[in-house]
């Protein structure tokens, strides 16, 4: 059964900043265009050393449009300084993972990154010095990894809803269930 009183509505930026503040590893999730990269682009504003890690898959697999370049235009015009990671293991990558400063990791999605990549992304879930935001499109495909999360955030048109973990799981299990029928 999940625990609703667990589950905190409130708008989009709030959600984040909020979360941003308490926790450490966080997953923004929510359908396509309601502003998950954005959003949190926005959340991290003040803070220094924010990294992207961009994906240009989609979460069909297919290589995203060639606007994907003007959006990171956007939300270089969101936070200038913003550093964009290609891949973890280019040099801005190995640059990052060899830094020892406090710093946000933003993962722009897994599907479509090789099994080395999501190892490296993965190491930093327990690392003290990094704050790990995974954004994606849906917790379905999550499942082996939200033990790693404290929070989960579902942006909507209208808003975000924060779950916890343990109810995010349980979801999972629905979601997987109902595709297997």
């Amino acid at each position: 059964m999940i625990d609703t009183e667990k589950i905190i509505v409130c708008t989009s930026s709030e959600a984040i900043s909020r979360s941003i503040a308490r926790y450490k590893n966080i997953i923004i999730c929510g359908i396509q265009g309601v502003g998950k990269l954005t959003n949190t682009i926005k959340a991290v504003k003040e803070r220094e050393n924010v990294y992207l890690v961009e994906n240009t898959f989609d979460f069909d697999g297919k290589t995203k449009a060639r606007g994907y370049k003007r959006y990171l235009d956007y939300l270089y015009s969101l936070k200038e300084d913003l550093f964009i990671i290609d891949k973890m293991t280019s040099d801005k990558g190995k640059a990052f993972i060899e830094s020892k400063e406090d710093r946000v990791l933003i993962v722009d999605g897994i599907f479509g990154r090789n099994e080395q990549e999501i190892e490296v992304i993965s190491s930093f879930f327990e690392n003290y010095d990094v704050r790990v935001i995974l954004i994606d499109r849906c917790i379905r495909y999550l499942e082996d990894m939200l033990e790693k999360f404290e929070i989960i955030i579902e942006l909507t048109n209208d808003g975000a809803v924060m779950l916890p973990i343990e109810t995010a799981l349980q979801m999972c299990q629905v979601l997987n269930k109902s595709i297997e029928k």
